[in-house]
């Protein structure tokens, strides 16, 4: 589930993010203007004076109408400026051809001036206007940009993120739960573990005062609820340290167990040597789960979750 929050969560992002700038304001003038700006030529070439002798007003300020006039007579000028440019472009070349066989160092004495006079004239000629100009003229009017949003889609976007946040947000508070619960469950298995040091200790120091009945009852009354508790809470040995370490505690656990049942089949039966033999086993099996136990809390070998 978090990897499937983590996935709504991106994917809402970048879908809005996309949403947000799919449209542009160029799509929101009428069908009129975007039609006459589409037919502009890309080397359009017209400058400042020209376009003042064309109109009067601004490129902002003229209606659609007006502006599609403006337009058509400034690809007309345009195209009479690449054509007179290509005419110059012909004489000249024809006169470096009759001039090729004049003196190279005339040549080379006039060609820094003529540089220099060519730079002065293109600093201080007008500054052109290009076919991204007329465009800029036009969607700098609309004052309202919102509608370049698609808020049909953007509003679907936020709503898989938010479904991703809300899913994210879900998982961290179960995991949280989960973590309080194996917190807890680990807590019962060592608090078991000790009552069952101590009580199986204890039953082994008082064999030699205890009658068999007095046996069962201390094993049904001190011993058996705790290794209940112990193997209820077990799984989070596995939460706690991982599959091999459970599965080492646990061996001793179960072999623990085993021999105080024995002795309790024992005392039944009146076998008390038996019973003191069990109890032992017992308490050395229980002794090394204590100590696996410790040594896995420690940290010696076993990651911690």
């Amino acid at each position: 589930m978090r990897i499937l929050g983590q996935i709504l969560l991106w994917a809402g992002f970048i879908s809005a993010a996309l949403a947000s700038t799919c449209q542009r304001e160029y799509d929101l003038l009428p069908e009129a203007e975007r039609s006459v700006l589409k037919s502009l030529p890309e080397d359009l070439t017209i400058d400042t004076d020209e376009l003042s002798a064309i109109t009067t007003k601004s490129l902002e300020e003229l209606s659609t109408e007006e502006f599609s006039s403006v337009v058509n007579e400034a690809v007309a000028v345009s195209a009479a400026n690449v054509a007179a440019s290509d005419n110059d472009a012909g004489d000249e070349e024809s006169g470096d051809d009759s001039e090729s066989g004049d003196d190279e160092s005339s040549d080379e004495d006039d060609a820094p001036a003529d540089s220099e006079g060519t730079a002065g004239e293109e600093e201080s000629g007008p500054a052109p206007v290009s076919a991204s100009a007329f465009e800029k003229s036009r969607t700098t009017r609309i004052e309202d940009k919102w509608p370049t949003v698609p808020w049909l889609w953007y509003g679907l976007s936020a709503m898989v993120g938010i479904c991703g946040v809300v899913i994210l947000r879900s998982t961290a508070k179960s995991a949280e739960q989960e973590q309080g619960k194996v917190a807890e469950e680990f807590a019962t298995v060592t608090s078991s573990l000790e009552n069952l040091i101590k009580g199986v200790n204890e039953l082994n120091a008082s064999l030699d005062k205890k009658s068999p009945r007095e046996v069962l009852e201390f094993i049904d009354d001190r011993l058996a609820p705790n290794f209940g508790d112990f193997a209820e809470a077990r799984n989070s040995l596995v939460q706690r340290f991982g599959l091999q370490p459970y599965a080492e505690i646990m061996t001793q656990f179960a072999s623990s167990e085993r021999f105080i049942n024995r002795s309790w089949s024992a005392a039944a039966d009146g076998y008390m040597n038996e019973v003191r033999s069990c109890v032992e086993r017992s308490a050395a099996h229980l002794q090394e789960a204590d100590a696996l136990l410790s040594g896995f809390q420690s940290g010696d070998g076993v990651q911690d979750s």
